[in-house]
């Protein structure tokens, strides 16, 4: 038996991701039709504020990405902890909190690096499991950040 030939996106996805493993401070997975890049520490100091640090991995992230993955689509997914936001906050509920967030990484990413806007869509995922588990300690922090999924632009 033969074996089934590789999709184009497959192959997208099978190019890339061997360098992406290279990148410091982020966690790299990825499956049939994704790779997700998740930071392992906070990129927002608090709300939809981007903190030094979080600027500096996101600018690093997006600079490898415009040169290194052309033919991508970056997924920047807003997160947030489970806990409902406060009554006071300025955000509605932890759903609009991941969309600000991405929004703010979005402008960080085109601001330092001028990262094509055809290549960038903002998403939330606020209110559903947050990517690290909330009893580890320090996860709170951790947790105010975004994951960049990257999906090929690819018509099969």
């Amino acid at each position: 038996a033969t074996n089934p030939p590789v999709s184009r996106s497959m192959e997208a996805i099978n190019r890339l991701l061997p360098a992406l493993f290279n990148l410091s401070g982020t966690k790299v997975k990825s499956d049939n039709n994704e790779i997700r890049i998740t930071f392992q520490e906070g990129v927002f100091s608090s709300g939809i504020t981007v903190s030094d640090s979080g600027k500096s991995q996101l600018s690093r992230v997006a600079e490898f990405l415009k040169v290194n993955a052309p033919d991508f689509w970056v997924i920047i997914e807003g997160q947030t902890d489970s806990k409902p936001v406060r009554s006071n906050s300025p955000f509605r509920d932890n759903y609009t909190l991941g969309l600000r967030r991405a929004v703010a990484a979005t402008e960080v990413m085109r601001s330092e690096t001028q990262f094509p806007n055809d290549r960038l869509l903002a998403s939330s995922s606020g209110g559903l499991p947050p990517p690290f588990p909330e009893n580890e300690s320090g996860s709170a922090s951790r947790n105010r950040t975004v994951i960049l999924r990257l999906v090929p632009r690819i018509v099969e």
